[in-house]
């Protein structure tokens, strides 16, 4: 020991790293499948959008990047980094907005005193239609069916007060593009099962006739279909495409069941096959602009939800649930980005956190990249590169820096200055 501090002996790398990433109980964790598909998408099939290639990857200015913690969810993230905000584009920022666009909605639902149903519309799409088209027609057919006497007439005889409209894309190598937009409707009347029926036979008309007008083509049986659940299942569905985007597996392979445009830059990554590259990158133009979900005008008066922008999710999101866990110097954080390791960081900071990761394991994982790591007495780690200091933690501007609690190598810990953060130079995208 030295200085009080005590000294772990990291653990030698062996079998628990396959291709340098560490595996712990068998699993590669969630967050780093996501990091690892953002890097796929901004680095090979979206090169172009500098804004997604940015994303995660700086810190905000005068700001020290940061890992923050949720006990509720078990979840961690960095804090104090540009975010690019794209819900058609990068698979983290989709998962942020999605999963705060859910849980507002679902407790909407929970105090919703009427009915709450839900509606599937779609267009019949073929293999090689180009996917711009298909949306063209489903979406000015949407516009179409609400608005008008038609809609007026609806809303009077099933007391619909306002709706959810949700925009989902799938792909298949059988049928091709099927884009398709599920809709909440909220009835200040409890509807019996024969109402819904009778609202989804005048839908199912009116739609394929709209369809037809628009140039397209959808069956009256099955261009509409309209079902009831728990109000709980109803927000879960609406939201299904933006959360169901779990760990893909790296051998999955194309085939006739439908798959998500981020499983088709998945397999994109895992495959090399071109084909899937050239599909996303046409899903994503064809939708960029567009909003994933909107509410009709006063809807958010009604269910009590604050009108927040995807921006201002990213920005503060439920962050009264995380507690700060670990703080990164600048040059640690370019590490990591540069290492493609922002996943795994967050994974053992918040393992090492909890207890699911040994110190001493984790203290392997920060050497192998080239990190050195503090705990400080109020229990957040201090993660810096070799050859720099610990970074000083500040209460406010000028506070006396808090006392090294461990150090993971047998280091006098120096206190300097903060970094400057306007200096970008030497950062890779």
């Amino acid at each position: 020991m030295t200085g009080g501090a005590t000294h772990y002996s990291p653990l030698p790398l062996g079998s628990n790293y396959q291709n340098g990433v560490p595996l712990f109980d068998g699993v590669q964790d969630v967050r780093r499948a996501k990091y690892h598909l953002q890097e796929v998408i901004t680095e090979k099939i979206l090169q172009e959008e500098e804004r997604l290639s940015l994303c995660l990857k700086r810190s905000v200015p005068a700001k020290r990047v940061t890992i923050v913690y949720s006990e509720k969810t078990g979840r961690s993230h960095f804090k104090n980094i540009m975010m690019c905000g794209s819900i058609w584009g990068c698979p983290i920022c989709s998962g942020y907005i999605t999963e705060n666009r859910r849980r507002e909605l679902a407790d909407a639902i929970d105090n919703w005193q009427g009915s709450v149903f839900m509606g599937a519309f779609t267009v019949q799409h073929h293999v090689g239609d180009e996917l711009k088209d298909v949306k063209a027609v489903l979406f000015a057919s949407m516009r179409s069916i609400m608005g008008g006497r038609f809609w007026q007439g609806i809303k009077e005889r099933y007391g619909i007060v306002g709706a959810v409209q949700a925009n989902e894309v799938t792909w298949s190598s059988e049928n091709g593009w099927h884009p398709h937009r599920h809709v909440l409707f909220f009835s200040e009347k409890v509807l019996t099962q024969t109402d819904i029926k009778a609202f989804e036979g005048e839908v199912q008309g009116r739609f394929s006739a709209s369809v037809t007008r628009h140039g397209g083509y959808s069956s009256e049986h099955w261009g509409v279909k309209v079902t009831t659940g728990s109000k709980k299942e109803t927000a879960e569905y609406c939201f299904k495409w933006g959360l169901d985007y779990e760990m893909l597996s790296q051998a999955k392979q194309a085939g006739n069941g439908h798959v998500t445009p981020f499983e088709l830059a998945d397999m994109f990554g895992s495959t090399g096959n071109l084909q899937y590259k050239f599909l996303f990158r046409e899903y994503y133009y064809a939708f960029k602009g567009s909003k994933r979900v909107s509410y009709s005008k006063g809807l958010k008066v009604r269910l009590g939800i604050k009108d927040r922008k995807d921006k201002e999710l990213l920005a503060g999101g439920f962050e009264n649930e995380y507690q700060e866990i670990a703080e990164l110097s600048r040059e640690a954080f370019k590490v990591v980005c540069l290492q493609h390791r922002r996943g795994e960081i967050l994974e053992i900071t918040s393992g090492s956190t909890i207890g699911t990761i040994p110190l001493t394991t984790a203290g392997s994982v920060f050497l192998s990249m080239g990190l050195d790591a503090v705990r400080y007495d109020d229990g957040v780690l201090g993660i810096f590169s070799m050859g720099e200091s610990p970074p000083t933690r500040y209460e406010t501007a000028g506070a006396i820096p808090f006392e090294y609690a461990t150090l993971w190598k047998d280091t006098e810990p120096i206190i300097i200055k903060p970094p400057d953060w306007n200096d970008t130079s030497g950062f890779g995208r």
